[in-house]
């Protein structure tokens, strides 16, 4: 299995979903019970996230539950074993599969790809609209912005493809979170990289850290 990732999805063992259904039930989250019992009744997949310290050994992960209580999203911050992981999906991974379109990010990422504004491969989706595209479940409303990466594309075409964007948001209504993976696997906002400020903030699956721009510029095209 190639090295995890930030966003990427992850599908895992029945024993693996079994033991982290028990570690929801023994937190001391105000919703433990709803989550644990809708984890282990849907194939909702976790996310990768940056490692913390409790993560100790493990590989931190996030789940997002396609279902709200008062309001809010249910989320779970936890880690799993390597060997709880059957499978994993890159955000690239996922902006190759067919999507439905009948909700405006999904109708937006389709007309991204048919204009061919990032190289085939290059581009990737995470966030709800990964989660909607990989479960077929509602994670996504009428207003949900649709988050984007996108990698291996040199400075003057990343320039180039924020102005589309810019276009593309007004004209259809959506917000674009666009983060651009640089050479060492860190992400950095497309928007804050064609800014004319001369540090961004980068993150990591380990770290998050002010970089100078022009250093982040140089490892493009290594991702």
């Amino acid at each position: 299995m190639p090295p995890l990732q930030r966003h990427d999805l992850l599908s895992l063992t029945t024993e693996g979903r079994k033991r982290l259904c028990r570690h929801i039930l023994d937190s001391d989250a105000p919703s433990r019970g709803l989550m644990a019992e809708l984890f282990a009744e849907f194939p909702i997949p976790v996310i990768v996230r940056r490692q913390a310290p409790c993560d100790r050994t493990g590989i931190g992960i996030g789940i997002s539950f396609p279902f709200r209580e008062n309001d809010r999203r249910l989320r779970f911050a936890a880690a799993v074993a390597a060997g709880e992981i059957m499978e994993a999906r890159s955000p690239e991974a996922i902006a190759g599969m067919a999507s439905d379109v009948s909700v405006p990010a999904l109708r937006a990422l389709r007309t991204i790809q048919e204009l061919g504004l990032v190289r085939p491969g290059n581009l990737g989706v995470f966030g709800a609209s990964a989660l909607q595209m990989a479960t077929g479940m509602s994670y996504l409303h009428d207003r949900s912005d649709l988050d984007l990466t996108v990698r291996r594309e040199d400075f003057a075409s990343l320039r180039r493809l924020a102005g589309k964007l810019s276009a593309l948001e007004g004209a259809m209504g959506i917000a674009f979170d666009v983060e651009v993976v640089l050479g060492d696997g860190g992400g950095v906002k497309l928007k804050e990289l064609c800014s004319q400020q001369k540090t961004v903030l980068v993150k990591s699956i380990f770290s998050v850290g002010i970089v100078n721009k022009h250093t982040a510029i140089q490892s493009l095209l290594a991702a």
